[in-house]
């Protein structure tokens, strides 16, 4: 199902002023019941269809360059055993892959975004265990770990916790310490069948967990969000407001997983590229 926008409205909450829209990735069913549209289904080369409209530059910002950190909020025991191995794994892949080569057509003199992983950061309080935290707590917690954060940045906060949501992840973005900062909220999607990308592989593509490869195909949909359109949706989204991730949601290539720059090879969804397909535009990993 394609993600949906969510909107908040501006507010103040210790300091941290929300500046724009959430992108949300959003289930494929409802929580603990069967997909509404299988990814089995979906899950074909370019399967976004080139009836899609394209993608436009709406003139906000964009990473060219970023620093991506990942803050793990929880016990260690709420988490998958490999969660931590496997997204820094999948973090420190995406820059000079091919993947990330896709968002080169939207950035300035087509020049492919950089990437580094600048590492993790652990928070073993508890997070909201039965309710979506808002933008701002989120905001807040990336002020708690980091202090004044980098304007080119992106911290992707883990929680132990899976309230009912009906969405598998977010981004946004928010004043950190006086500091335009982009975030993302990605909570513990381990069984959650409308999150987790099935087992279109044979063997899986890694030895990880589900529960991590499920966190790490939410990653790529809001890490790829957030480069090309770090404050949504300011930067490039098309005139439904559905971005680079939310045109392909659920969208794979059965047949070979995506590798990234370091080799580890990843089930995660296509992206939407303008001009594929001849300038149709289409779904695709970069392979």
């Amino acid at each position: 199902m394609i993600g949906q926008r969510l909107h908040n409205s501006p507010l103040l909450v210790a300091g941290l002023g929300v500046l724009a829209l959430v992108g949300a990735l959003t289930l494929a069913g409802p929580v603990g019941a069967s997909p509404a549209a299988s990814p089995h289904a979906r899950a074909q080369k370019g399967g976004g269809g080139s009836t899609q409209p394209p993608l436009v530059n709406g003139g906000g910002k964009l990473l060219q360059a970023s620093t991506t950190y990942a803050i793990w909020w929880g016990p260690k025991t709420g988490f998958p055993s490999d969660a931590r191995t496997g997204i820094e794994a999948l973090l420190g892949g995406f820059g000079g892959s091919s993947y990330l080569g896709i968002a080169a057509q939207y950035m300035p003199g087509q020049v492919a975004p950089t990437s580094t992983f600048g590492g993790s950061l652990l928070d073993t309080t508890t997070p909201p265990p039965t309710h979506s935290p808002s933008t701002a707590a989120i905001a807040a917690e990336v002020g708690r770990v980091i202090g004044t954060p980098d304007r080119n940045a992106l911290y992707l906060v883990y929680t132990s916790t899976m309230p009912h949501l009906n969405f598998c992840a977010w981004h946004a973005a928010a004043v950190i310490n006086g500091v335009q900062t982009q975030i993302a909220y990605l909570p513990n999607t381990s069984g959650v069948s409308g999150c987790d990308p099935g087992q279109l592989f044979d063997p899986p593509p890694n030895p990880y967990s589900e529960g991590t490869r499920s966190l790490a195909d939410s990653t790529a949909h809001e890490f790829m969000e957030s480069v090309t359109d770090p404050v949504p949706v300011t930067g490039w989204a098309d005139k439904n407001g559905q971005e680079i991730g939310d045109k392909c949601n659920f969208v794979y290539d059965t047949k070979l997983p995506v590798t990234l720059a370091n080799g580890s090879q990843w089930q995660i969804q296509e992206e939407w590229s303008n001009s594929a397909n001849n300038g149709a535009g289409a779904c695709i990993d970069g392979d």
